[in-house]
């Protein structure tokens, strides 16, 4: 079942960007879709799994990656919160849980999959990079505005670095 409902929200989630991906540059563009990219990783993973295959990359990447874009999203809509319930209430409530299960069913993979020191030093540099792209590059999401900005540029990278350590200890 979470095979499923993580290849429908990748393919919602790759809707709901349409627009910005259409307007991105091709070479930035994978640093554009940053939900839609984890919840596919995340069905990639329980499929692997199922068949007995194990990646530490995969795991590590998918669990940051749930996790970090889960919580900024859950950040986003609660700091723009007039902002999302004036543009469409009912599907910005959606969104905020979905995110809060992007979070939940990460903790799926450490239950069952291996973090290496390897995979986290990747996971290290891409979110890193990822943050990057986002924040000097232009490949965040849409934001109503600036206001929050810096605080989120902060909170992302803080993020990066906390669940890399989270995922050490849980080695």
């Amino acid at each position: 079942m979470l095979i499923f409902v993580n290849i429908v929200g990748t393919l919602f989630g790759f809707w709901y960007y349409k627009f910005q991906l259409a307007s991105t540059p091709l070479v930035k563009l994978v640093f554009v879709p940053d939900c839609p990219i984890y919840t596919l990783l995340f069905a990639c993973f329980l499929v692997l799994h199922f068949m007995g295959k194990k990646s530490a990359i995969l795991a590590t990447v998918t669990f940051i990656g749930l996790v970090k874009y889960g919580f900024w999203t859950v950040l986003v809509i609660s700091l723009y919160c007039e902002y999302y319930a004036a543009s469409d209430l009912f599907l910005y409530v959606v969104l905020f849980i979905l995110h809060i299960g992007m979070i939940a069913q990460a903790y799926v993979i450490p239950q069952i999959s291996g973090f290496s020191k390897d995979a986290l030093m990747i996971a290290l540099v891409w979110f890193l990079a990822n943050d990057v792209m986002d924040y000097f590059f232009g490949t965040a999401p849409y934001l109503p505005d600036y206001m929050y900005h810096n605080l989120l540029f902060v909170e992302s990278t803080l993020m990066t670095i906390i669940l890399v350590i989270y995922s050490r200890k849980s080695m």
